[in-house]
C-alpha cells in the first residue's frame, strides 16, 4: 500500500503578524511523521506539505524578519489546510493592509480549505466573514 499524499498546508505571509507564529506551525507541521528511527525531515515520510505564500511571491518583512517565501497566493489557490498567523499591534491598520490576502482566505475557504488560526489570528477570520454566526474566543 502507498502512503498517503501529504496534507497540502498554505501560510500566508500577512503584514503585520508576528514571525514566531508563523515559524512555529510550519515547523511543527513538517516534523509530523518524523520519528526516533527516522528523527530527520529528509528520512521522514511527510504528512504535511507546507508553503509559505506572499502576495506576489516576494520576501516579506515582518519586523526585523524577513521571510522567503515558497511562492505567490495565486500559486496555490486551493490548499488542503490554510493556517493563518496571529497578529501584533494595531489591529486596524494590519487589516486595511492585509485586504488581498483576506480574499484570498475567503476564497481558500469557499474552495474546501479547511481553515485554522491561533491565538490574534482569529481577527483575520472574522474580517473575512468566516466567523459569521459562530461563537470564537481569543486572547
Amino acid at each position: 500500500m502507498e502512503p498517503p499524499s501529504p496534507i497540502t498546508v498554505a501560510i500566508p505571509l500577512l503584514h503585520g503578524v508576528i514571525p514566531v507564529s508563523i515559524v512555529g506551525p510550519a515547523h511543527l507541521l513538517e516534523r509530523i511523521g518524523a520519528t526516533e528511527e527516522s528523527p530527520c525531515l529528509e528520512c521522514a515520510e511527510a504528512s504535511f506539505r507546507v508553503r509559505l505564500l506572499s502576495l506576489d511571491g516576494r520576501p516579506v518583512e515582518l519586523g526585523s524578519v524577513r521571510i522567503q517565501p515558497d511562492g505567490a497566493l495565486s500559486e496555490m489557490p486551493a490548499p488542503d489546510l490554510l493556517y493563518v498567523a496571529g497578529p501584533g499591534g494595531d489591529f486596524e491598520e494590519v487589516l486595511r493592509r492585509n485586504g488581498p490576502y483576506l480574499d484570498w482566505i475567503r476564497q481558500g475557504y469557499a474552495r474546501g480549505a479547511t481553515v485554522a488560526t491561533s491565538c490574534t489570528g482569529a481577527i483575520f477570520l472574522a474580517e473575512a466573514g468566516l466567523l459569521d454566526g459562530r461563537r470564537a474566543t481569543t486572547h
